[in-house]
């Protein structure tokens, strides 16, 4: 009894292990995805510390298995005989034990003698209790399923789809107009909604299998601008499971999936930044090769219509290049064309009377609409305006140089 329960104990560690260590190394690589390697490395860490346990453990369960199995045969044994189970000759002489002589000789030499019966027996017991075969194999069954379900988490972009209510996904109205941008259609909504029972050859059924991923992602565009859509993609947002903000002024702000065009096979998913307004290539190649048209060139902008309070303060840092201390001539200039355009701005915004500020602006409220003494109105404005405009046209020749 005792050797049972430490069966299952030491059983039920080895899957706690094997899962641990699988789900540990498929968060490592979502971690890694958006540059967080310190706890990329942590999860890392302890994957390798359950695979350690795991290898240790795994010698001692199957050594336990073995001795329990040896343990019940030798306990047959001995309550068959030590060379099997007695025969008829054998009762008959214990019933006359009185009788001594040849004839219980040869009854004992009878109950020995029953060979045929022998081998059978020791046959049947090489083989483990079923508890133990039942055992074995749900461990088995329960390690697979664990691998398989993790390689379809970390699987080609799975990560920047949110999961579609089945509600949705079953209402004929959601669906208007796939029908003829979709090949087998009705398959691959089967197939989607999970009722897909018919008995195709490979090639067919990987053909709608195909079409079943490519309609889900048409779907996915429409879903994720209803309010279920939004609320669940929102969540991936806070959580930046598309990554965050290369831009280093942007100080990793979270990132938008984004589609350059509404129709499918124009162009890849790219990833929008709500800090700097700019458009980013994903960096893993498992999310490169997802069609921009699955998230539309609307979700971003419908998300901080419903969550206003989520779009963030623009900054206006930006790096100025220098050399020992010095700016560079034609970036400095550049950059004062910028700073004079965004001026501008503001103050068109302020005639008006739209408040629009910069997070910069709000530390320092007095100087918010206040010119430079460069900037000043006089005579040499225009002739400033146009020194500007020369050198910045003479800097973007020297960059495309």
């Amino acid at each position: 009894m005792e050797s049972d329960m430490t069966l299952w104990v030491l059983w039920f560690f080895l899957v706690f292990l094997a899962a641990s260590a699988c789900a540990l190394f498929q968060h490592a690589g979502d971690f890694s995805r958006i540059n967080d390697m310190e706890t990329c490395i942590m999860c890392i860490s302890i994957a390798i510390m359950c695979l350690m346990y795991f290898v240790r453990l795994l010698p001692l369960y199957v050594q336990l298995r073995l001795d329990l199995f040896v343990h019940d045969r030798n306990d047959r044994n001995d309550r068959n005989g030590p060379n099997g189970p007695s025969g008829p000759d054998s009762s008959a002489g214990q019933h006359g034990r009185q009788v001594k002589g040849p004839s219980s000789q040869l009854s004992r030499r009878g109950a020995g003698g029953g060979r045929s019966s022998t081998p059978s027996r020791s046959s049947a017991t090489t083989y483990p209790p079923s508890s133990g075969r039942y055992r074995d194999a749900l461990l088995i069954t329960i390690v697979l399923m664990t691998i398989i379900y993790s390689q379809f988490v970390s699987s080609r972009g799975n990560e920047y789809f949110c999961e579609i209510d089945e509600d949705y996904l079953t209402d004929r109205f959601n669906l208007t107009g796939l029908n003829t941008e979709v090949s087998y259609y009705q398959y691959a909504l089967d197939l989607v909604t999970d009722v897909f029972d018919l008995d195709a050859d490979d090639d067919l059924r990987e053909q709608i299998e195909k079409s079943a991923r490519h309609l889900y992602g048409l779907v996915h565009a429409r879903y994720i601008v209803t309010t279920r859509g939004l609320a669940k993609m929102l969540e991936k947002y806070k959580k930046s499971d598309f990554g965050k903000c290369p831009r280093v002024m942007c100080d990793g702000h979270a990132l938008l999936p984004l589609g350059e065009s509404d129709l499918p096979n124009v162009s890849t998913v790219k990833l929008y930044c709500p800090k700097c307004e700019d458009i980013y290539n994903p960096k893993s190649s498992r999310h490169s090769s997802i069609d921009g048209a699955y998230f539309g060139t609307s979700f971003h902008s419908i998300l901080f219509q419903v969550y206003p309070a989520l779009n963030p303060e623009k900054s206006s840092r930006r790096y100025e290049p220098r050399i020992y201390g010095f700016k560079v001539h034609s970036a400095a200039a550049l950059a004062r064309y910028q700073d004079n355009q965004r001026e501008d701005l503001k103050w068109r915004l302020a005639e008006a009377d739209l408040t629009h500020r910069f997070i910069e602006d709000s530390e320092s409220d007095d100087d918010a609409f206040e010119y430079d003494e460069d900037y000043a109105e006089g005579p040499a404005e225009p002739a400033k305006n146009d020194k500007l405009l020369g050198d910045a046209a003479s800097a973007r020749m020297n960059m495309a140089k």
